[in-house]
Parts: structure tokens; C-alpha cells; sequence
């Protein structure tokens, strides 16, 4: 490849104007963008939820190797830490199967392995604070 090929192509990628993408997807591939959207503006118009504070920690299992830890910092706002979330384990609450959690300051993944992070991306998308 010559730089002229190069410089060719850079020019051909800055004239796209992004629907040439759309045209090459498949119905699933388009069905299955679709229903993401539809998901992420499901998740965007709930509102914030807390779980109301018993002591200065709480600790709660989510099954397996999972566990969310919620406490009041220095300026009194309410944090809450998830570690190593697999929603879908047989030991997860049911209240938490059914809607996603949307109040995660941190998500913290011990490794990759999908019971430890498979969910991570979910509890990300779904968060409301705004410096996640």
C-alpha cells in the first residue's frame, strides 16, 4: 500500500457520513441495536433508587461471590460499591433480579471470569450519579 492508497482511503472514511453502516446490518443486527436503545431509554427514565441505610455499613450478598456495600461519606451523600455482581446466580435476591440496580458509585470486578463480571456493564449502563 502506497501513501497515495492511504491517503485515498483517510478521505473515503472522512466523506462517510455514518449510513453506509446502517445499510450493511443485518434485520438481526438492526433488531437487536433497536431493542439496546429501547433498553438504555427504559433504564434512563427511572428514577434514582437508594435502599434505605440500617447502620453506618450495610453489606448485602447478591449470591456467589457477590456483594454491594452502601454507606454515607464525608459530606453526607450515599454511596454504594458493588463487587464481583452476577445478577443471574441462583442465590441473587429476586427484588434484585427484577430490575437493575441503579445506584452504583463504583463497580469493582475481582476478574474476568462472567460470574464475577458479567453484569459490571449492565449495573454501568443503568447508573444514575454522574461520576460513576
Amino acid at each position: 500500500m502506497t501513501d497515495k492508497d492511504l491517503d485515498d482511503f483517510t478521505a473515503q472514511l472522512n466523506q462517510s457520513d455514518g449510513d453506509e453502516a446502517k445499510q450493511q446490518m443485518s434485520p438481526e443486527q438492526a433488531a437487536a441495536l433497536k431493542a439496546a436503545a429501547d433498553m438504555k431509554a427504559q433504564l434512563d427514565a427511572k428514577p434514582l433508587l437508594h435502599e434505605k441505610l440500617k447502620g453506618k455499613v450495610d453489606i448485602k450478598w447478591f449470591g456467589h461471590a457477590g456483594f454491594k456495600v452502601q454507606f454515607m461519606d464525608k459530606d453526607d451523600v450515599q454511596r454504594c460499591i458493588y463487587i464481583d455482581i452476577w445478577i443471574d446466580n441462583k442465590d441473587c435476591p429476586a427484588a434484585e433480579k427484577a430490575e437493575c440496580p441503579n445506584d452504583s458509585d463504583l463497580i469493582l470486578v475481582t476478574h474476568g471470569q462472567l460470574d464475577h463480571s458479567m453484569h459490571a456493564p449492565f449495573l454501568i449502563m443503568a447508573g444514575k450519579k454522574e461520576k460513576r
